[in-house]
């Protein structure tokens, strides 16, 4: 039965941990909202997501207009929603909308031509949170606004909810049980209920309907004969539904299988007091697409792709939770890397130079074609300057940095030394940057 305003709505909604650019809002204990967001798009995401309990009370309303008081205390029904997640035992900030109805009332006193106001009812919004402490939230003077509506004969009646005095709004989760207590209403418009919209100065219109959508609003009314009324309500009911609560599991770092990726499981958790989901499912980011309709899902990514999912839970009140996680499939294992030259060894030292190829295989998981390079050739022993015959230049035709395979290594050595060894260093690298390094020696030996 009630409607929460746009303005209301923005004083306490923040957004929520599931990602994307644009936020989803529920109830927080902030008592204004984020700068960036525009009241329109707030109090809509927050009806479309917001964590919501509602409650289903009854009782009576004590009413007076003025100094007149009915006959009797109506009894009044209504629905109470809590804004924001549970919490049992209190301790955290709440919001709330109301919406209530009452039976008809007769004054004793007769109100200007008509004695009964019929079809009365009330909708507002707490203005800013307040703190459960214990099982009670008290919202002070002022701290709770909105509209009502009645008739009296064939007037509407165009009342304005705004409470005078404190309103207590008492939630006990673990009981689920609930109650509204206190003043609701400031001022009732008893004989100029009609007035006309601004759009156009002319259309008639009443409180609070859709008489001026096509002209444009607001129905301005003539504020005359504005009576004061309070409504002091005493109700109480049990709470009939409170949100799901999804949880999406922890993120993810997969390591790929193959060159298309690795696949993963998705394994999130459901909870719900009232047992009513009726929706689970998995989504790319909260705005894509659907990608699952249970908790466990099995999914897979490319390698070096990432992805948020998002949980999303909404049970048969249309109440909503949703969580997300994160899973990167990633490489981690450099390629494989087998190395040999020939020849191995150079015999007769006699300072020519000599071909020298190298044999190389390289494998990897998840990269088909690790790219191979020549990264160095060493030699044990200084390039000249070792005795009578000693040539320079002793490694030549080596391009570094390249898949090159073929070089020349001079065979000579020292004349005093044990033997001559040239180091041959390769790298294979996978798409990932992973990298494996194997050597070769080519000998020159004395004797």
């Amino acid at each position: 039965m009630a409607r929460g305003s746009d303005a209301n709505c923005k004083g306490f909604v923040s957004a929520t941990h599931a990602g994307d650019a644009d936020p989803v809002c529920v109830a927080t204990g902030g008592s204004s909202a984020e700068p960036s967001l525009s009241s329109d798009a707030t109090a809509l995401s927050y009806r479309a997501f917001g964590h919501r309990s509602r409650c289903e009370v009854e009782g009576s309303s004590h009413v007076e207009v003025g100094d007149r008081e009915p006959a009797h205390d109506p009894d009044t029904i209504g629905t109470v929603e809590i804004l924001g997640d549970p919490c049992p035992g209190g301790g955290c900030q709440v919001a709330a909308t109301f919406g209530l109805a009452m039976d008809p009332i007769t004054f004793s006193v007769p109100f200007h031509s008509d004695p009964t106001f019929s079809d009365l009812s009330a909708s507002a919004d707490s203005r800013s949170t307040a703190m459960l402490a214990g099982v009670d939230a008290v919202f002070g003077a002022d701290g709770v606004g909105g509209t009502g509506n009645g008739r009296r004969g064939s007037k509407g009646l165009a009342i304005r909810d705004s409470n005078q005095e404190p309103l207590t709004l008492g939630i006990d989760w673990d009981a689920r049980l609930c109650d509204l207590h206190g003043n609701l209403v400031s001022t009732v418009d008893g004989e100029n209920p009609d007035g006309t919209c601004a759009g156009d100065g002319a259309t008639p219109c009443t409180a609070d309907s859709p008489d001026c959508d096509d002209v444009g609003g607001p129905c301005e009314l003539a504020d005359e004969d504005t009576q004061t009324m309070t409504v002091d309500v005493s109700t109480d009911g049990t709470l009939k539904n409170q949100p799901p609560s999804a949880v999406a599991g922890a993120d993810q770092t997969v390591e790929c299988t193959s060159t298309e990726g690795g696949s993963f499981t998705l394994h999130g958790t459901a909870s719900d007091p009232d047992d009513n989901i009726a929706v689970t499912s998995w989504r790319k980011g909260r705005s894509g697409p659907e990608v699952g309709q249970s908790l466990v899902v099995t999914q897979a990514l490319g390698v070096g792709q990432s992805q948020d999912f998002v949980l999303r839970l909404i049970d048969t009140f249309a109440q909503t939770d949703e969580d997300q996680t994160h899973v990167a499939v990633v490489d981690t294992t450099p390629p494989q890397l087998s190395l040999s030259v020939s020849p191995a060894q150079l015999s007769s030292p006699n300072h020519k130079l000599v071909l020298v190829t190298a044999r190389l295989a390289a494998t990897d998981t998840c990269d088909a074609s690790p790219a191979i390079r020549l990264v160095s050739i060493t030699s044990n022993e200084p390039d000249n300057g070792l005795g009578d015959g000693d040539q320079p230049q002793d490694i030549q035709g080596a391009a570094f940095g390249t898949d090159d395979r073929q070089f020349l290594l001079r065979n000579e050595r020292s004349g005093t030394g044990r033997e001559r060894i040239y180091t041959i260093t390769y790298s294979a690298t996978d798409a990932s940057g992973n990298t494996t390094l194997r050597q070769a020696t080519v000998s020159v030996p004395r004797g």
